[in-house]
């Protein structure tokens, strides 16, 4: 057992880290399956009293809900979970779990072509009953649109305020449901333009947001309930509606998250007179985290280049997260859970002396205890080292990227470069499961942040408008021959691989571009923009919505039937292709459908190319299933192993 002392003071001061033993621990090598599994560990919780701790386990492809006590760390009860994609664990009380999961599937009666819903459920630790939330939901659906609320109710101990969706007129629309003991309760039905609620503590509405998404308009209510919410402030947006951020825990604000197209802004809202407050100016571009089980804001996060980085508002805990981070030294740590009494937090270290795994922190006894390696058989000597570059684009932007080196050197190294997904997305520093599985087979793994990803700047973010195909497609190769020129890596011998608009970057690279990849893997990736764009409005109920608009914006083109959506899509170039090419798809993908690799692989076989498809059964766009993800690193790692060799 890992342990690190904590004095608990002003400072915080590491005493003992003691690494446990085993093959985590000894720097001897572990297979790609350790790497491809879903992480061994997730979903950790403490209960509300922070007796209890709970953890989704994973082992051999089974799944378990463990519980432990949060003093001894003995495990006292192990459950066996079904195989479905769980999403959340969350303590209703310290008897009662809440389970979220999703499942892909089409609804009789709806309009909406195949999509990911979610559906919640509660069960009993003393009983070891299952009750299934939302399922007397009369007239809607028994899918979640946000996770549950869960706050004091003087009979039953707690109630649940649920986000469920109803068809008061044959449009589904935002609803709260009560839930309590069984007994199931609309307690606010929204109109069709209703986005979100704010919820005190107490489970009082304190506001509501509508939004027109073909006109843009939008309306935040405020009000100390349901009954006396009023319009707080109007106005218009295209692309970015306000959102809540949360409340506060007097339930005397209500916090509202709302970009001016260069800055994310908070702006609290007063309950009582329902007027805004100036956008509180320490809180820019940062993102507000609550309690556990509601809406009470205790923390706000931000990330940049170098890590994510947490501020707390009460000055106690404040306080001890900092010591928090001054004892795990030159790691970074990661917020996960927290007690009500604020006595014990969970948190997840990623660092050189500490592998990446989970500490459970104990105020009253300034201990830090060692609870779980993230990924089981992967301890500080088997992560490659992770750093932070920076290199300039053929027109001199600057390119900053992710680079994973393997631990048999720098020089003359096989390169694997991983676009990540979006495009409107980032990487972050530290631990990715992908780049470390590549990096364990001995490729250097490139991970350029390009311009037109997010979180780095909305200079860095809107350089990419236009570029779709183009300049963020040559900022990657623009990467290679960096590398190459500082002698890292062999220009002869790399490859481009990844899922999402990474899949898509990865066809690009060996159809619109030629000669510098020796091959290609694509998960997930669209390979037809105007058939993807089509398939976004079906998603979206029409073409003048924020995710439609925003896509226009992207491409730079006003309607879908323009002709340089041809010129970048590489279906239409495939004959162009002259290197072995890997698609893989999940068959239950709601985001990028599986037509899009079909259609790639049938116009590469016509054009007579090197191509092979993997359909993964049950697989989503987020390669949630144990069995799956570990077919496809399988199958990726093998295939570059023929084409692009690491040896």
């Amino acid at each position: 057992m890992r342990i690190i002392g904590l004095v608990i003071g002003a400072m915080f001061a590491v005493l003992v880290a003691a690494a446990g033993a085993g093959a985590a621990q000894s720097g001897e090598s572990v297979p790609l399956s350790v790497y491809g599994r879903l992480p061994t560990v997730q979903n950790l919780a403490l209960s509300p009293s922070g007796k209890l701790m709970m953890a989704q386990v994973s082992d051999n492809g089974t799944a378990t809900l463990q519980i432990r006590d949060a003093e001894t760390l003995k495990t006292i009860r192990k459950i066996a979970l079904p195989a479905s994609k769980l999403r959340r664990l969350q303590w209703a009380d310290d008897t009662h779990i809440l389970l979220t999961y999703s499942v892909a599937q089409l609804v009789n009666g709806l309009s909406d072509p195949k999509r990911e819903w979610f559906l919640a459920s509660e069960f009993d630790l003393e009983t070891g009953k299952v009750r299934y939330l939302l399922a007397n939901n009369r007239d809607g659906l028994n899918s979640l649109a946000a996770w549950p609320v869960v706050y004091a109710h003087p009979k039953t101990g707690y109630a649940l305020l649920l986000y469920g969706i109803t068809f008061p007129a044959n449009r589904g629309v935002l609803t709260l449901i009560l839930e309590r003991k069984g007994l199931s309760k609309v307690v606010a039905v929204g109109n069709e333009d209703t986005t979100d609620y704010a919820i005190a503590k107490d489970g009082a509405i304190l506001g509501r947001i509508d939004y027109d998404r073909v006109r843009g308009n939008w309306n935040v209510l405020v009000g100390p309930d349901h009954f006396h919410i009023k319009s707080s402030q109007k106005g218009s947006d295209l692309l970015n509606p306000p959102v809540f951020a949360g409340v506060s825990a007097d339930s005397q604000t209500v916090y509202v998250a709302k970009s001016d197209g260069d800055t994310g802004h908070i702006y609290p809202i007063d309950v009582a007179s329902a007027t805004w407050g100036e956008p509180i100016k320490d809180l820019e571009d940062h993102g507000l985290i609550s309690a556990p089980n509601d809406q009470v804001v205790i923390a706000a996060q931000k990330s940049d280049l170098e890590g994510t980085h947490y501020r707390f508002f009460d000055a106690k805990d404040e306080g001890l997260w900092r010591g928090i981070v001054k004892a795990f030294k030159g790691a970074q740590v990661d917020f996960q859970s927290v007690s009500d009494d604020r006595m014990k937090f969970i948190v997840l270290v990623d660092g050189a002396d500490f592998g990446y795994g989970y500490f459970l922190v104990d105020r009253k006894t300034g201990a830090a205890k060692w609870l779980y390696d993230a990924y089981s058989g992967l301890g500080p000597d088997q992560i490659a080292p992770v750093s932070l570059i920076h290199y300039k684009a053929a027109d001199g932007f600057d390119i900053p990227a992710y680079l994973t080196l393997p631990k048999v050197g720098a020089k003359n190294l096989p390169l694997i470069v991983l676009p990540h997904g979006g495009p409107f997305a980032r990487d972050y520093a530290g631990f990715d499961w992908w780049s470390q599985a590549y990096a364990s087979l001995g490729y250097a793994v490139l991970q350029p942040q390009f311009r037109g990803s997010d979180g780095l700047g909305v200079d860095h973010l809107k350089a990419g408008y236009g570029e779709y195909g183009r300049k963020m497609q040559t900022d990657l190769s623009d990467g290679v021959a960096d590398l190459a020129k500082q002698g890292v890596i062999d220009p002869a011998r790399v490859a481009i691989v990844g899922a999402s608009y990474g899949g898509y970057a990865a066809l690009a690279g060996v159809t619109l571009q030629s000669g510098i990849f020796r091959c290609a893997v694509s998960v997930a990736g669209p390979a037809d923009m105007r058939r993807q764009l089509d398939y976004f409005k079906l998603q979206n109920h029409g073409p003048w919505t924020p995710a439609t608009r925003y896509w226009r914006e992207y491409l730079d083109i006003k309607k879908e039937s323009d002709p340089i959506l041809e010129v970048i899509s590489p279906v239409f170039h495939a004959d162009k292709a002259s290197v072995p090419i890997l698609l893989i798809h999940g068959s239950d993908d709601t985001v990028v459908p599986p037509e899009q690799s079909r259609r790639m692989a049938d116009a590469l076989k016509r054009a007579g190319k090197s191509v092979e498809l993997l359909e993964m059964k049950g697989e989503d766009h987020w390669l949630s299933v144990a069995d799956t993800r570990q077919q496809m690193l399988t199958r990726s790692a093998q295939f570059l192993g023929q084409c692009n060799p690491a040896g």
